[in-house]
This record gives C-alpha cells, structure tokens and sequence, in this order.
C-alpha cells in the first residue's frame, strides 16, 4: 500500500509500490524509492549483525526482476524483487556487500549481506538498507557515525540502525543519511560540520537525532537536508552557502524551513550545492549552486530561490549529481544538463550546458539515479544503463576504457543469466 505524498533517495526518485518479498514476510505500509531522489508517496534496537545471505553462486527466481536503483558517490545498486540486490563500483569499506575491501568491481555482483530489502540507499563509502520489517540497516566506512550503530568503526556486515521506530523512508549521501518514520518522524545521524541537524550535536552524531520537522519523506545532500511535508510543502535546513535551501538567503541554518514559493511538490533530488523539485503537475523548479549550469535556468550565477526550467516536457523524477542534473520525463525520455566534462549529460560531448538536453537514443525508462560524475537508467525492459566518467567501475560495463569515459548510455554487465 502506498503512503501518501513524495520526496526524491542519490539514490532513484520514482515512486515504487513494495511489492511482498518471498520469504522475508509482510511488507510495511510503505513505497519505495531510492537514494537519486526521494517521493513522498513512498524498528530499532541494540546494533547487531543481519542475517546474512549465502555465498556462491545466486540464481535468481524466475520472475525476480529489478525494481529500482540507486546510486551513491560511486557504486550502485539494483534491487530486484526477491529482496536481493546487485552492486557494482567501489568496494574499498565493503560498501557493495562483499567481504573482500580495497576491490572494485567492474561488473554486477551480488551483495551477499543484502536480503528482504524494500529501498536501498548509498553514501559515500557507506550503504544502507531498509527491510520488510521497516528496520534499518548500514555497512561500510563509519568514520562519522554514518552507519547509525552507536560507534565508529567500520564494518562489511550490516549492523542496526538505532532508530526506535519502524521506518518508512530514508535517504542516504555524503557521509551522512535520514530516515522517515511511519509516524512521519524525521531522524539523522553521521556528519554534519555546520549542525545541520538540530540537537544536541553540532559535529556528528553515530546515531540518530530527530529533527523537528513533520514530513513523508526526506533527502539528505551532504551537508543539507530538504523533507516533504504532508501538504506538499518543503523545508530544508543545513549549508547555504550557494543558496541551496532556497529561502531567498546565503545563510546557513539549524532549524528547518520552507522552500520559498514551493507547493504540491511530489518528489526532491540533493547534493551538496543544488535543489531541484518536481510538483505535482509535472514542473520542475532547480536552486543553489550554478557554477556549471545544473539549475539549467540558461545561466551560471548561483540561484537562492527556485526557478522553474523551461521547455522541458512533463518530469516524474529528477537526479541530481556533482554539478550535473537530469531529468526523467512521462514519455520516458530523459534530459541532463550541467557540468559535462566527463560526459555526465551522457550526448557524447564534453561541453556544459546550463539548459537541458535530451539524452539522444534514450527512451522507455522508469527510473534514474545520479553518482558524483555518473548518471544510471532502468529502462522498461529490465536493462539499466549508464554514461558519465567510471574510473572505479562506477558504469559496471567491464574493465573501463583507458580515459575511464563512457560518453553515452551503455548497458551494465550482468553474470550469464542475470538479471
């Protein structure tokens, strides 16, 4: 069943209905949506080690596919339906799942610590998932407390998040992640240099601090947070200092407060210097950093308020990465536009655009997800895609080429019969 309202998850930011997972029990009332944006319409505890899945090979069943994705700095993952998930990029902390750090992986492989997962969510060098049972749950590097756990040491097993309450959302990026509550509680843990989140903290927190904001979903940005309210509002607290709050100001804030002009929004992407937000009927609005044309309002001055992009066709979800932003439009085409310097805008050129182009060739996708310098697609016939510059396997297309470029979308390698 779905809650009502929308907020976009670095990692996707389509609203995805749950769908029961075999063997892992009863979903929660919930809808799913990964880490590139949050969607509105989308149990705690002593830390401890979750089940873990197997090793060897995994055969999927035969109407497992894949119903979301998500990026985080640079790895990705793919849920399937089944409740495992797929991962590829940076594996350094064991942030893909697999107990074998300082590896990077070129292809897909499965996340063996991963099972009965209904929405992924990736950071920076961390991972975070939340269960059937709407427990949360985070590995990888925990330098800041960003795995929730109540210490700081990292750790490839997954360990419990202390959060109280059964989860409904959350979002992950940076060194940091929030989550929302079935109680429409938001609650965040790991960095926050300015004290971006009120409480007791003002440097990091190893686990979870409430915010005083009422909301159906939240998205953390790496320094910034931004929750959807449930009448369509949206508040935003945090660095301000390319005007990413969107209140009219420069200044930096503790305390949530509303996106100046915003209503019926529906879902939110986030970094660490832009906004953008979709509303309900289809417009999309884009604030903050504009350095290299990712607010794609035609020019490069930082923007603090939002400004609606022209002359795009209905939106249903926006990504936001580095300094680029794409858009996934309700004809399933998709347009990006920002910085390009490593073919992040995914049209084979190496030039900015600070208005929006379409993806040339790209068509039928249900879902986007947006790294640091990479853009990832889902595409209606299960084949996820991905452009952008992949050093570290971050396209999953294979041993990258020799300037790690792949300037237009190419499909992710998957092991023989999968997905």
């Amino acid at each position: 069943m779905a809650r009502s309202g929308n907020i976009g998850t670095h990692t996707i930011c389509a609203t995805l209905l749950v769908a029961e997972v075999a063997g892992c029990g009863e979903p929660p009332k919930a809808t799913s949506s990964s880490d590139a944006g949050v969607d509105a319409s989308t149990d705690g505890g002593p830390g401890g080690a979750a089940p873990v899945c197997s090793d060897g090979p995994f055969d999927a069943p035969a109407d497992a596919v894949i119903s979301d994705i998500v990026a985080g700095h640079n790895h990705n993952c793919a849920r399937f339906t089944d409740g495992s998930a797929w991962c590829w990029g940076t594996n350094y902390y064991g942030e893909l799942g697999r107990r074998d750090p300082m590896v990077v992986y070129h292809t897909a492989v499965q996340a063996l610590v991963v099972e009965c997962a209904v929405e992924l969510s990736l950071g920076s060098e961390h991972s975070c998932y939340r269960k059937t049972d709407g427990t949360l749950w985070c590995w990888g590097l925990n330098g800041a407390g960003q795995l929730g756990n109540g210490g700081t040491p990292p750790t490839a097993t997954p360990t419990r998040v202390l959060l109280m309450a059964q989860a409904a959302q959350m979002s992950s990026w940076g060194l940091g992640s929030c989550a929302v509550t079935e109680q429409d509680e938001v609650w965040c843990w790991g960095l926050n240099p300015l004290g971006e989140w009120p409480g007791p903290s003002t440097g990091q927190s190893d686990e979870p601090i409430k915010i005083e904001l009422v909301a159906q979903a939240v998205r953390w940005g790496s320094g910034s947070g931004c929750g959807i309210t449930p009448d369509g509002e949206l508040w935003c607290w945090g660095q301000n200092n390319h005007g990413q709050l969107g209140d009219g100001s420069f200044e930096s804030r503790i305390t949530p407060a509303p996106v100046v002009g915003l209503t019926d929004v529906v879902q939110v992407a986030l970094d660490g210097g832009n906004a953008c937000a979709v509303t309900g009927s289809g417009e999309l609005w884009c604030w903050g950093e504009n350095s290299h044309g990712q607010v794609g309002n035609g020019n490069y001055e930082d923007q603090n308020l939002p400004v609606l992009v022209e002359g795009l066709a209905a939106v249903e979800q926006v990504v936001t990465g580095g300094s680029h932003t794409c858009a996934r439009h309700h004809d399933g085409s998709v347009s990006c536009w920002g910085s390009n310097s490593g073919y992040e805008l995914g049209d084979g050129t190496t030039e900015d655009s600070p208005t929006p182009r379409y993806v040339p060739g790209l068509g039928d996708v249900v879902a986007l997800a947006a790294g640091i310098f990479h853009t990832i697609a889902l595409r209606t016939d299960g084949v996820v895609l991905c452009w952008g510059w992949a050093p570290e396997g971050q396209c999953g297309i294979g041993p990258p080429p020799q300037d790690w470029s792949v300037p237009t979308p190419t499909p992710v390698s998957w092991p023989p019969g999968q997905p």
